[in-house]
């Protein structure tokens, strides 16, 4: 990975430390046995994962930077996803898309949608008539619910709908990520 050298080790978390936060191994330990198995094969067959910080920006991310899996979500939430409300990321996406202003109808998709709570105040703002907005998730609990709230919803990723033939019909796109 270009720039790697010049990244100083912040953290390093064992699969046991991982898997624990996620799934304690008190309830229950078979998912907790899963969940570390799967970890090591995103981890490339490591059974740690550190967390670095660039010295050229300053930008804090995983090594290996890899994204989870539909079995990694589905895994974790057991078909209950809880994803935070209120983000201040949200205030300041929805003032971007007021910003762009026009009348013509864009193209939205949000990748790692939760359970929808960016796409609702999207959609009850003066701006949400603008908006055709498409929710990629892998949690299937989260779509589900996604698709109960109205929202045109599919299991998914950014890179996934790249692929697609038509992906350049978005004209936007966001995700969000946990702290």
């Amino acid at each position: 990975m270009r720039g790697l050298r010049t990244a100083t080790i912040l953290r390093r978390f064992s699969v046991d430390a991982a898997a624990e936060h996620f799934i304690p191994s008190r309830r229950p330990p078979a998912r907790n046995q899963q969940l570390k198995a799967l970890l090591i094969q995103l981890w490339n067959g490591q059974d740690f994962v550190q967390v670095r910080r660039c010295e050229t920006c300053g930008f804090a991310f995983a090594s290996p930077f890899v994204a989870g899996t539909p079995d990694f979500y589905n895994l974790v939430s057991t078909g209950d996803p809880h994803y935070p409300r209120h983000r201040w990321e949200f205030d300041r996406t929805l003032q971007s898309l007021q910003d762009l202003g026009g009348s013509r109808k864009l193209r939205l998709v949000e990748a790692g949608t939760g359970d929808g709570w960016f796409l609702r105040q999207l959609a009850d703002s003066s701006i949400g008539p603008l908006f055709d907005v498409m929710a990629l998730e892998y949690d299937e609990g989260a779509l589900r619910n996604l698709r109960k709230a109205g929202f045109r919803s599919e299991m998914g990723s950014i890179s996934s709908l790249a692929e697609e033939p038509d992906a350049a019909r978005h004209s936007r796109s966001c995700a969000f990520f946990r702290r």
